[in-house]
């Protein structure tokens, strides 16, 4: 089938390379140039600096001749006359209100309108695919936007994405769901045949549904993901921090070792970042209370979330002893998770923002593989460094930060007392050095640790 997908962001890339893995003919459109021609490319190099995505590299130069990135408005214009299904993967960002920004699906279907317009009459139906995550109200609308601009023979339907960065490529390839919203029976027969591999499949579960119900599972999926995360670092992760003699990593184990729980989000981390949790979680409240209703079960989690930060932050000036202005800071990592070069919503970026405020002497930042994001985030802050080893990140840095739980990071204390100055503070904000807290305390370092009480030398200790 040919297909055009409308975004080459991490959702629509990883589902462009599933679906020509599946044998499709695939455009993509985007109107950023340097993403497209390190995609075209098919060299790892510039697509890892785009985007750093396990597999896909692989997969988008394995299927180079069926994929096709483009700029150009008159290749867009030749691809919709005669494509099967569209793709909208555009970002629909959290505005102030707490409401999805959806200024860049509108750019792009006034674009397309017209090009939909020219399409022959003998020409295949067409179904537009919301991907972008919208407002559950917004699908009636565009297609009362669609009717009122008088398309023929043009269906909407919706395909949320349910991907893990990280691990997006292998999410595409072997789902454990595929979830097609549509209103008609021919549009359901269009989507099964893109998704032919997966109709049948033993191992994924392929669901027919109305277009808003497509829509309200994946807000209801990602709230109850992000709540169950809230609910380790809001109460297990705090009692463990406040009531006496108890180890995070034994606590969880009882807790995810029950068959109703499982082990999934049992984690304790300085904040819940990324692209989904935060922003659907927030136009979920939004729609909720829009429609006259309460939504302070999901207002209390984005609350559970941001107190997580606070805390954090507000246990290194007082239990750390930490004083901001002047000191020389690192901070080991800046991707909002493993696996990724992706920084929106990192909550190692927002903890160094906090810092910022109150003037340190210098902010280095390390990351394997994020460090240019991150040189754009804080472009223009002179005293953030990108650092190109965390060893040069560490050297006599006072203050020293976990911020994203990269698995190399676990072994990096005897780096830190060799490098950094003598009892500096270390804020563990991933638990990733819990191993090591004994040995760094009689080295003479404070750490202030999620999930854990503040661990120093105590006065007098030999």
């Amino acid at each position: 089938m040919k297909v055009l997908i409308i975004g080459a962001g991490f959702v629509g890339t990883a589902t462009a390379a599933a679906l020509a893995d599946a044998g499709h003919d695939i455009t993509v459109f985007d109107i950023d140039i340097r993403k497209i021609k390190a995609f075209a490319s098919a060299e790892r190099a510039e697509i890892e600096s785009c985007i750093f995505e396990e597999g896909l590299a692989d997969l988008l130069k394995r299927h180079k001749e069926r994929l096709h990135f483009t700029i150009d408005q008159k290749k867009l214009a030749a691809v919709v006359l005669d494509c099967e299904v569209i793709f909208l993967c555009l970002p629909t960002p959290r505005t102030a209100t707490g409401a999805a920004d959806l200024s860049a699906l509108e750019k792009v279907v006034k674009t397309l309108t017209p090009l939909i317009k020219k399409r022959s009459a003998k020409s295949p139906r067409l179904v537009m695919v919301i991907k972008s995550t919208v407002p559950i109200s917004y699908i009636a609308e565009f297609e009362k936007k669609l009717a009122a601009s008088d398309l023929k023979n043009v269906g909407v339907a919706v395909n949320p994405e349910f991907l893990a960065e990280g691990k997006a490529v292998s999410g595409s390839l072997h789902p454990e769901r595929v979830v097609v919203g549509a209103r008609t029976p021919e549009d359901f027969k269009t989507l099964a045949k893109l998704f032919q591999r997966f109709v049948n499949s033993a191992t994924v579960k392929y669901l027919e549904v109305g277009p808003e119900e497509a829509m309200a599972g994946k807000l209801a999926a990602n709230f109850v993901l992000f709540e169950r995360v809230m609910t380790c670092f809001d109460v297990v992760g705090r009692m463990c921090e406040v009531l006496p003699n108890l180890q995070f990593e034994q606590v969880r184990e009882i807790v995810k070792t029950d068959s109703r729980i499982g082990g999934w989000g049992w984690y304790d981390s300085l904040y819940a970042g990324g692209s989904c949790f935060v922003k659907d979680a927030s136009s979920l409240a939004y729609q909720i209370k829009k429609s006259g209703a309460s939504a302070s079960l999901v207002e209390e989690i984005l609350s559970a979330n941001e107190r997580q930060l606070n805390r954090l932050y507000e246990r290194m000036i007082k239990e750390g002893g930490v004083k901001i202005k002047g000191a020389i800071f690192t901070l080991l990592g800046a991707a909002f998770k493993q696996g990724t070069n992706d920084v929106r919503i990192s909550g190692a970026l927002y903890f160094a923002e906090k810092i910022l405020k109150q003037h340190p002497a210098e902010l280095r930042i390390f990351d394997p593989v994020a460090g240019p994001e991150a040189q754009k985030y804080f472009a223009g802050k002179k005293e953030v460094r990108i650092m190109k080893t965390a060893a040069a990140a560490l050297e006599n840095a006072q203050v020293v930060i976990i911020g994203t739980d990269w698995p190399e990071f676990q072994a990096l204390a005897p780096l830190i007392l060799d490098k950094a100055a003598p009892k500096c503070t270390i804020v563990d904000g991933r638990r990733l050095l819990h191993h090591d807290y004994e040995m760094l305390r009689r080295a003479g370092c404070t750490v202030v640790p999620v999930g854990g009480p503040t661990v120093k030398e105590i006065n007098g200790e030999e």
